[in-house]
This record gives structure tokens, C-alpha cells and sequence, in this order.
């Protein structure tokens, strides 16, 4: 069999697999989610000014800055353990992985949006020096509240492998908020404004946890073990999540560094179409977003050669990850106008850029789930800090010479380092796996 062939017969063997099918569930599900999320962008720009835009894109990066802080990392634990309770019959101890995280979300988002409001003057005056974003800033803190809690009824659903309910309620979420956009633009006549555009994403939020709690499995109130039990479980789930916070919070910096840096040192006209362009690159992010969300339950089961022979499989989809991104960097002008207009054509070079980092993004990402299941959260913790320090000299350097487009390409720069990282670290892991290592395992579902 020639190389292209077996190339082909690896890739078809692969897409057979159970993990496959609950992958196209959540690709399926998550495609259509980020549609209606961008459809939502799209709607919201074209409502606004330029200037305008970069205010409500300076407070959804407050946002998810801030929800990514107070969640600490407990999104991933959770997922991470109490899927592998539940698969080994222990659903008490992942019932308490769920009381341990829903108490600290509660108590972390409370104190950290509590700062947030006392704080917003002297972030937004003194910090940015641009005081119309104070408003829709306090704003996007209520939302954290609410959004903590819709990742937690979010990484419950994923514990139990529930994917299909676990997308339908993104697409939930995300239809409310163009529906309640819709009926606040076109139907009441109203002009929209960062004030509204945010207290929007609030309301939709509130809708999505009246659903949620009618979806999510039920676990109990009170603790549902004995105490030593408990504190067993409080120090697994804090231990393995120590290192993803601070993990967590230097990546969501630096993602989210650039809008604050173009924020304070350039126009918000500036901020409004990078952050146009960088909505439109995320969408295709969405392949990434489903194979990280469906592969960690599953690999919680896997260890040895079979974990190794999962990651040769991830590896042999780069190609076609690469082709594609190629393709959409051609097609980045007219992808633009199309969807923001002509206001937005100057965002076109911000675009071509990002759909590299992005594409970059999809490459690192499955690998960095099997980095978690290795329990390498150290590694991956050094390799964020890392990466915010480059960001922030790196933005410095390039934001006063370049503007916006030294930004993005800052982000390249940014996802080049984390592939370097991540292939040094699983390299050295696999290299010490032996085949016999197979023979060693319970019977799972076949490879896939």
C-alpha cells in the first residue's frame, strides 16, 4: 500500500470511531452554534459604529478574561475527573466534583465581579484612559455571574458525555441573543449601543440557566459523602486545577491582551476592526472547539501506546487543516466585505493574518487535551506564562510601528511557540512508552 493510500485508509479507520461520532455531534452542533454567534457579531457591527464596536468588543474581552479567571480551571477538572469516576461506577465522587465546583464558582465570581465594580472607574479612567467604555465594562461583570454558572451546567453535561444536549444548549443561548438583538433593532426601532448589545448577551444568559436547569442531571444540594471523602475530593479537584488557572488566566490574557493594548494606545475605530476581523477568525476555530470539548472525557480512559497511537492519529489531520486555511486566506477580502461591509474593508489584512494564528490554533489545541490526560497541567501553566511575556513585549514592539495588523501578528507568533512546546513535551512522554504498554489496558472501545 502506497503512502497516500495508507494515509487515506488511517484517516477512514479513524472517522469510524466512537470518539468520531461524538466529534461530528459536537462539530455539527458547535457549527452551528458559532453561526448564530457570529451571525450575532455580524448583526451587532453592522447595528453600530466603528467606533462603537470597539467599545462592545472592549467589554466582551473584560468578559471572558474575567469568567476565565473566576472559573480557575475547574471547567477542564471537572471534565477531567468525574468523567473518569463516572465511567468506573464511582458517581458519587463525581457528584462531588460537581457540589466542590459549583460552591468556589459561586464564591469566586461573586468576589471577583464584587472588585470589578469597585474598582471600574480607575480600570477605565486610568488603565485605558478611555472612559465611555466604563458603562458596558460594569455591565459585562453581571454577565460573568451568569456565565459561570451556565460553564458549570455546561461541563456537568460533558462529564456525562452528553453532547448532543450539551450543543443544543449552546444553540439555545446563542438563539436568544439574536432573537432578543432582533426585536430590540427591528422591532422596537431602537438604536443599538454598547449598553444594550451587552445587557443582551445578561439577558439571554438568565434564559439559558432557566433552561439549563431543566437539562442538566441532578446531583444532590448538600455534600453527597462523608467528610474524608470530601476533603479527598477537594484536593484532587484543587491540586490538578491549580496549575490550570494559572494556565487559564495567562492564556485568556494574552488572547485577549491585544484589544486591551490597541485599546490604550491606539482609536477605538482601531479596536472595532481588528476585533471584526478576529471574530470572523475565531469562527473557524469551531473544529478545534469540538475536538478538544469531545476528546477529554474520552481520553480519561485511555493510557499508554493507545494514548500514544491517539496522538499519531491527531497528527495525521494537520494537512488538511493547513489546505484549509490557505484557502481562506485568499478569499479574506471578499469574506469581509460580505459580512461586515464596506466600513470594514480595512480590517481585510487583520484577517488574512488571524486566519493564520487560527488555523495554528486548531493544529495546538487537540494536542494540549492530551497533555491534560497526561496530567502535564505544569507544563502547560509554564507554557502560557511564557507566552503572555512574549505577548507583552511582543505588542509593545509591534502595536505603535504596525497597529492592529502588528497585533495579529503577534498572535502568530504567539501559536508558533505554543507547537514548538507542545510537541517537545508529548514527544518526551511517548518516547518512553513501550508497545507492550498495550497489552496492559482494559478493554475499551475500539481505537479510534
Amino acid at each position: 500500500m502506497g503512502k497516500a493510500s495508507a494515509y487515506l485508509y488511517d484517516l477512514i479507520h479513524a472517522s469510524r470511531s466512537r470518539v468520531s461520532r461524538d466529534t461530528v455531534i459536537m462539530f455539527i452542533g458547535n457549527f452551528v452554534n458559532a453561526l448564530l454567534v457570529f451571525g450575532f457579531s455580524v448583526l451587532v457591527s453592522r447595528n453600530m459604529s466603528v467606533e462603537n464596536f470597539g467599545i462592545y468588543s472592549f467589554a466582551t474581552a473584560i468578559l471572558v478574561v474575567v469568567v476565565e479567571l473566576s472559573d480557575s480551571g475547574l471547567t477542564t477538572t471537572v471534565i477531567r475527573f468525574a468523567s473518569q469516576h463516572l465511567t468506573e461506577g464511582r458517581e458519587r465522587l463525581a457528584k462531588a466534583i460537581f457540589y466542590v465546583s459549583l460552591r468556589y464558582r459561586v464564591l469566586s465570581s461573586a468576589l471577583l465581579c464584587t472588585a470589578g465594580f469597585l474598582l471600574s472607574n480607575w480600570v477605565v479612567d486610568f488603565i485605558f484612559n478611555k472612559p465611555a467604555v466604563a458603562a458596558p465594562f460594569r455591565l459585562a461583570l453581571i454577565a460573568v455571574f451568569l456565565i459561570n454558572i451556565q460553564n458549570f451546567i455546561s461541563s456537568v453535561l460533558l462529564s456525562y458525555r452528553r453532547f448532543a444536549i450539551k450543543v443544543s444548549y449552546n444553540i439555545f443561548i446563542s438563539a436568544m441573543k439574536i432573537l432578543l438583538l432582533l426585536g430590540f433593532v427591528y422591532v422596537l426601532r431602537h438604536e443599538l449601543t454598547p449598553n444594550p448589545a451587552v445587557s443582551i448577551l445578561v439577558i439571554a444568559t438568565v434564559f439559558g440557566l432557566m433552561f439549563g436547569a431543566f437539562i442538566v442531571p441532578s446531583f444532590p444540594i448538600r455534600r453527597p459523602v462523608n467528610i474524608e471523602e470530601y476533603r479527598a475530593v477537594q484536593r484532587e479537584t484543587f491540586h490538578f486545577s491549580k496549575w490550570i488557572t494559572v494556565s487559564l488566566a495567562a492564556s485568556m490574557i494574552f488572547m485577549r491582551l491585544d484589544t486591551f493594548f490597541l485599546t490604550r494606545m491606539t482609536t477605538l475605530d482601531d479596536v472595532g476592526l481588528y476585533n471584526a476581523a478576529m471574530n470572523f477568525a475565531n469562527f473557524f476555530n469551531i473544529s478545534s472547539t469540538a475536538v478538544t470539548s469531545t476528546f477529554l472525557p474520552h481520553l480519561s480512559r485511555y493510557t499508554g501506546e493507545r494514548l500514544k497511537r491517539f496522538y499519531a492519529t491527531i497528527l495525521k489531520f494537520f494537512p488538511l487543516v493547513v489546505v484549509s486555511i490557505i484557502i481562506l486566506v485568499f478569499f479574506s477580502p471578499f469574506l469581509i466585505n460580505l459580512m461586515f461591509g464596506h466600513r470594514y474593508e480595512n480590517a481585510s489584512p487583520i484577517l488574512r493574518v488571524l486566519f493564520i494564528a487560527s488555523g495554528m490554533n486548531m493544529l495546538v489545541n487537540p494536542l494540549i487535551v492530551v497533555l491534560y490526560r497526561l496530567k502535564r497541567v505544569r507544563a502547560i501553566a509554564f507554557m502560557n506564562i511564557t507566552q503572555l511575556l512574549f505577548c507583552i513585549g511582543l505588542n509593545l514592539i509591534f502595536i505603535p510601528s504596525f497597529g492592529s495588523i502588528g497585533a495579529a501578528w503577534t498572535k502568530v507568533a504567539l501559536n508558533i511557540l505554543a507547537i514548538a512546546w507542545v510537541m517537545i513535551v508529548s514527544q518526551r512522554y511517548f518516547s518512553k512508552i513501550v508497545p507492550e504498554a498495550i497489552t496492559e489496558e482494559p478493554p475499551v472501545d475500539p481505537v479510534e
